[in-house]
């Protein structure tokens, strides 16, 4: 259905009408949420190329296409191209729609997200205590995304004595009952499940474990949830 729609679309407006780039970024959401990364990718990208062309590379609309791209590298583990991409839907964000926007805050969060993937803890706390200040002062404390910003910093540190624990232990066993997570919030890209988790993803690349033989024995923990 989405592919026939974008295939009229491309017939009757072109291939880099603003339409034809809204059902390339719907083909591109709806394989990402069936894990088919490799097939949406080039989808995110000739969104992204051609809402730069179209639109300019200000344009609200523009950084919704860059932030998309970016959480699929991030997913697909692809950090060295995800983070540029992620502290440019930020900035960007910041000029064009103020540093409080729900949408810049959603960038906040996820750079946070991303930062944490890679062991950058104090990087990361900084980026959700940003996010969690400006959601309690324009969403309330009870809304969804301030909610779910607490959480991370609090998962956060809890990643990170979980981290220790590996270090000092040589075990991978969580010693609580609770599950490490992190979560992340989205202005477009719907919910889905996640190829590795967080306390895997952490292991794998936060800087005191690199290398480490521990890293490669995480177990696989399937609770990372998303916010949109």
């Amino acid at each position: 259905m989405y592919q026939r729609v974008l295939e009229g679309r491309e017939k009757v407006f072109g291939p880099e009408h603003p339409n034809t780039l809204n059902a390339v970024t719907d083909l591109g959401v709806l394989l990402q949420r069936k894990g088919k990364y490799e097939e949406a990718e080039p989808m995110h990208r000739r969104d992204l190329e051609g809402s730069e062309k179209a639109l300019g590379l200000e344009h609200p609309d523009t950084f919704i296409s860059v932030d998309n791209l970016g959480m699929l590298l991030q997913r697909m583990g692809n950090y060295e191209e995800a983070e540029p991409l992620h502290r440019r839907a930020l900035e960007g964000r910041e000029k064009a729609l103020g540093f409080e926007h729900p949408d810049t805050l959603s960038s906040v969060n996820n750079l946070g997200v991303l930062l944490q993937d890679q062991g950058k803890d104090e990087e990361a706390e900084a980026m959700y205590r940003r996010a969690l200040e400006a959601y309690q002062k324009t969403l309330g404390p009870e809304h969804p995304d301030t909610l779910a910003c607490r959480k991370n910093i609090a998962r956060s540190r809890k990643l990170l004595r979980w981290a220790q624990h590996v270090l000092t232990t040589q075990s991978v066993e969580d010693p609580s009952d609770e599950h490490p997570s992190v979560e992340e919030t989205s202005t477009l890209a719907p919910k889905q499940n996640k190829p590795s988790t967080p306390a895997q993803k952490f292991l794998e690349n936060h800087p005191l474990f690199r290398g480490s033989r521990s890293a490669q024995a995480v177990p696989r923990r399937d609770d990372l949830d998303e916010v949109d």
